[in-house]
């Protein structure tokens, strides 16, 4: 597109000819030619010449096109020159949101001035003649959006693409995925799950959004005979054809009662129906024609004992019935409510039957397949009752494609067994023969290991990457083959494209770090990172070597190990004196500052706290605010305590009485963000008393009052880990988000807005 540019000057010099220039439109034949005429007058001419092909170049002064600049008739007026835009925020391309709108924020300049930004038809809004803008732009769930950015200046310049960016929408603008049951389609190769709705392409991993409400769907199952859907929500069994619409009900809601978390299995030979509840207590027998619902249960075993169990498998293959329990697998007899053991303690060899999760039956094979709380798929003989693990627990390891509650999200798909993770949310394919493992649902933005449960984030200086501590399985239980209840591993994240790597797992490691990783630093100068560990009856901090992959230990409080110490409680990383900074109990000194030189390991007692008789010692988390030498600790009782880390002394900083603005009750995780001189916590709020629904929010404590704002507030939906984890760069003062969603998300200061980075 052409621009006037040199060409306008020359406009300007012609016009400055004055009596010359009118002297030269005279010529009407080009006498310059001839060569009576002097110099004077060849110039002269040649100038008059081009004053109508200059003319038609410069357009003739027309308004303002599209992307080209107005030409004005005042010389002094003229103006050349397009406004300009950026977009501060969002500053990426291609992330993702749950929300319906986005407010686009950015900056737009121009030599005369900007009259009016329009972001996507939206005119934006500015209190500085649009120097800074924003604009509410709408979204439609499951898109992919394009933001352009039109700028207008005062002499009526257009830039119809001054600057632009994409934005991605969640099906649903639900970012979050909780495991459900599947409801597989044998003729048409592709399963259904329901939190959220989505049809799974099984070749290609394509996932289509299902129309309509199906929340809270406890049991699906695919009926062959009929080739429809058939779902249980609200204790009412519906059906529903190929395309998830047209709902019949079946049997609606009635006595007997499906119970809580029933699985559905229908015996296709006669194509009646049948529901099993949560303890496996009873089956509902339910009639497809009129609905008619039948109590089946009281099952015994051959000595008399009842059985039941929370969490069984269920399914009615050939007219037979089998379920399993904790510990065994057996069939039911209807006719005499009598059980048979073909697996299980007194049953075949082979690998016990441990807190089993899941069940498919296939009598053609003559093998019954079943999961457990450790990530394992075993094989059963059902001739013999002999059981072999055909996927290890440490199957699926480098990517996380594993699984704990198969919540019934559990399908036969010939050659392979289906499962839906209660761990990361995702559907997994587990080939029969070989075991190995494939995650068919799509991860949303990056590759590597997906996340299960995101504990903590941190911001590593060394790498430009943030840290996650992942927690694998959950504490509370004895874990079978780790012996310890906490099975966690470090991901780093890459902000720019989401991609992430473990750099510490206990899956298959030589060294691995078992126990709780409370907290997680990393040294800005080689990379190291420093966790604090905590184990059965000791507590301690180790440092893990990129180089390496090893664990060691700097600081052991345990049986034999350091002495001088009695206890520790938080720790953190000087940057300004190079050196981990540990909050500790000091035997003979109290509660003080050790220090810790990260390569040598040597350790000198620094300042120990002053007025420490004031303040409860149940420290959870601190930051190191290198430009003042001052570290900040949050307190079990709502309070953000302020150290002098020269002479100790310690005061209230915010929380309980100091400082305005909502309270402090439950603190998590704790930031520095000094670009804005603040504080970012995690305050987890309990239930809402109006609601019932619990909640937390994301606080900024500001530096220099103590008062506090809130940023962000999450309520729990269903059984994620509920906890906001903020991280910061302090080079550039972006601030990072771990997420309950199982998420990392970028958070933009001015609006507090959030974009997930990598799920």
């Amino acid at each position: 597109m052409f621009t006037p540019g040199p060409i306008g000057k020359g406009v300007a010099t012609i016009s400055a000819l004055g009596e010359e220039g009118l002297f030269a439109k005279k010529f009407i034949t080009p006498l310059f030619l001839k060569p009576i005429m002097t110099k004077k007058i060849k110039f002269l001419c040649l100038l008059a010449l081009l004053i109508p092909i200059i003319a038609s170049c410069s357009g003739g002064g027309g308004s303002a096109s599209e992307d080209s600049p107005r030409e004005n008739e005042s010389d002094e007026n003229y103006d050349n020159e397009l406004p300009a835009a950026q977009i501060l925020f969002p500053r990426t391309e291609g992330l993702w949101t749950d929300q319906e709108q986005i407010i686009v924020r950015g900056t737009s300049t121009d030599n005369k001035g900007v009259a009016g930004v329009v972001v996507n038809g939206i005119e934006a809004k500015s209190s500085d003649r649009f120097a800074t803008w924003t604009a509410e732009v709408p979204l439609l769930a499951g898109q992919f959006s394009e933001i352009i950015v039109e700028v207008t200046d005062t002499s009526g310049n257009t830039a119809s693409k001054a600057a632009r960016t994409t934005v991605n929408t969640y099906n649903h603008f639900n970012s979050y995925r909780f495991c459900s049951p599947i409801a597989y389609d044998s003729i048409g190769g592709a399963a259904y799950r329901f939190d959220p709705p989505l049809a799974l392409n099984l070749a290609s991993g394509d996932e289509l959004p299902l129309r309509g409400d199906f929340s809270e769907v406890t049991g699906a199952a695919f009926d062959p005979g009929s080739g429809r859907y058939l779902l249980i929500k609200d204790d009412n069994l519906l059906s529903f054809d190929s395309e998830f619409a047209n709902p019949v009900v079946v049997s609606p809601s009635t006595s007997p009662s499906f119970g809580t978390e029933p699985q559905i299995s229908i015996d296709v030979s006669t194509g009646m129906i049948y529901v099993m509840e949560w303890w496996a207590s009873y089956v509902v027998a339910v009639d497809p024609t009129t609905g008619k619902r039948t109590y089946l249960g009281s099952w015994k075993d051959s000595a008399g004992n009842k059985v039941s169990s929370f969490t069984p498998g269920f399914q009615v293959v050939g007219g037979r019935f089998f379920v399993s329990t904790l510990t065994a697998l057996y069939e039911l007899d209807l006719t005499d409510s009598t059980v048979t053991e073909l697996s299980g303690p007194a049953v075949g060899s082979g690998p016990e039957l441990n807190h089993t999760a899941g069940l498919s039956v296939d009598l053609t094979e003559g093998i019954a397949y079943i999961g457990n709380l450790y990530n394992q798929l075993l094989a059963i003989n059902l001739s013999t009752g002999d059981r072999k693990v055909i996927s290890p627990g440490s199957s699926g390891a480098p990517n996380n494609q594993i699984f704990e509650w198969a919540r019934y999200g559990f399908a036969n798909a010939g050659s392979s067994i289906l499962v839906n993770s209660c761990l990361s949310g995702h559907t997994i394919a587990i080939n029969k023969q070989t075991g190995q493992r494939r995650q068919v649902s799509p991860t949303t933005r990056g590759v590597g290991p997906v996340f299960t449960e995101l504990q903590e984030i941190h911001f590593d200086e060394f790498t430009g990457e943030l840290i996650a501590i992942n927690e694998i399985y959950r504490s509370g239980r004895d874990l079978l083959q780790y012996n310890n209840a906490y099975a966690q591993q470090l991901i780093s994240v890459k902000p720019e494209t989401g991609d992430r790597k473990a750099l510490s797992t206990p899956f298959g490691a030589s060294e691995p770090l078992m126990g709780e990783i409370a907290h997680i630093e990393s040294n800005p100068n080689d990379g190291t990172i420093f966790a604090s560990l905590n184990e059965s009856g000791s507590h301690s901090i180790q440092s893990l070597s990129r180089e390496t992959g090893k664990w060691q230990k700097i600081l052991d409080v345990s049986e034999g190990g350091d002495s001088n110490i009695r206890s520790i409680f938080v720790f953190s990383f000087d940057r300004k004196r190079n050196s981990l900074l540990v909050i500790a109990d000091v035997v003979d000194e109290g509660i003080c500052f050790l220090r810790i030189d990260p390569i040598s390991g040597n350790r000198t007692l620094g300042a120990c706290l002053e007025n420490s008789d004031q303040f409860p010692f149940s420290f959870l988390d601190m930051v190191v605010d290198r430009n003042v030498d001052r570290a900040y600790l949050t307190d079990g009782v709502g309070g953000i305590l302020a150290v002098n880390l020269e002479t100790g002394n310690i005061e209230l900083h915010s929380g309980r009485g100091v400082g305005a603005g909502p309270e402090l009750i439950d603190l998590g995780q704790l930031t520095l963000d000094a670009e804005n001189s603040r504080l970012l916590v995690d305050n987890y709020l309990g239930k809402d008393p109006d609601t019932g629904k619990t909640q937390t929010e994301l606080m900024a404590i500001d530096l220099n009052t103590g008062d506090r704002s809130s940023l962000i507030k999450l309520s729990k939906k269903k059984n994620e880990y509920l906890k906001i984890s903020p991280a910061v760069d302090p080079e550039t003062g972006e601030a990072y988000l771990g997420l309950p969603n199982r998420a990392v998300a970028v958070l933009d200061s001015e609006t507090n807005q959030y974009l997930m980075i990598s799920q």
